[in-house]
């Protein structure tokens, strides 16, 4: 991967995160929430500041480094040679996992990530913590994969990556965390896909809610709740002659966003 992070904040959306107060370290660690009801929403770019504005009052925002909002992201995932937690996924197959090593650019931690979908939000996430330089796996790190999920460790091989700027807002008095990510680059190889004028935002919560003050604002924008997968979208836009059912109503939302 090219060494340049992805797209910083518009000085816009910059304004909008120095509204909120920092989340102190033990509002953090009490909003890590790696057992949650997951849910996403796609909206223009464009579209942040308004939506981080009538946040501000509820929310804090995790400071990544120093004086900075936002962090870059970077994700290797791992998947069988058959792209077998792809297919599981586009079949809404339950529960399914996501193997991947996921860097924090700025901080230069790394984590090993199994991530399991067991319904249609809640998510359960195991960490390891490792080396950036950390594929292919050890037989240690295998063994962690196969105590967190139903792949063999040994089976998989690193595919997609990808990148992208988040910034982490946590409730103040509602156990949330909501994150908001911008500049997406799907890569596979040397293929490049961009989706720059796209934004993911993501509302995890201890249990599904209609009523936390992030989900009234962004129904008030009528934003609707759907699927995203990251890996999954990357697998459909670089891969050759995969399947696409399961994942065709992600590919027209995001081509309706950037129209």
């Amino acid at each position: 991967m090219p060494s340049r992070s992805p797209d910083s904040p518009r000085p816009e959306t910059v304004a909008a995160l120095n509204r909120f107060s920092r989340a102190t370290p033990e509002r953090i660690e009490a909003r890590a929430l790696l057992q949650r009801d997951d849910t996403k929403f796609l909206l223009r770019r464009a579209e942040l500041p308004s939506l981080l504005d009538a946040l501000a009052s509820n929310y804090e925002v995790v400071s990544a480094t120093g004086d900075q909002q936002h962090e870059a992201y970077r994700t290797q995932y791992l998947d069988t040679p058959g792209l077998t937690c792809f297919h599981d996924h586009r079949r809404g197959r339950r529960p399914r996992w996501k193997v991947r090593v996921r860097q924090y650019e700025e901080r230069h931690l790394a984590v090993l990530e199994v991530k399991t979908r067991w319904s249609q939000r809640r998510v359960v996430k195991s960490r390891l913590p490792l080396d950036e330089t950390a594929t292919p796996l050890t037989p240690a790190q295998m063994t962690f994969v196969e105590t967190h999920a139903r792949v063999g460790g040994a089976e998989l091989v690193p595919g997609i990556v990808t990148r992208y700027q988040r910034a982490t807002l946590v409730g103040r008095d509602v156990p949330e965390r909501v994150t908001v990510d911008w500049g997406l680059e799907l890569a596979l190889g040397q293929q490049r896909v961009r989706l720059d004028e796209l934004a993911i935002v993501e509302v995890k919560q201890a249990r599904y809610s209609m009523s936390s003050p992030s989900m009234h604002a962004l129904r008030a924008r009528r934003l609707q709740p759907g699927p995203m997968s990251k890996y999954c979208t990357a697998v459909a836009m670089l891969v050759e002659n995969v399947p696409k059912n399961g994942i065709l109503p992600t590919l027209r939302a995001i081509e309706k966003l950037a129209s």
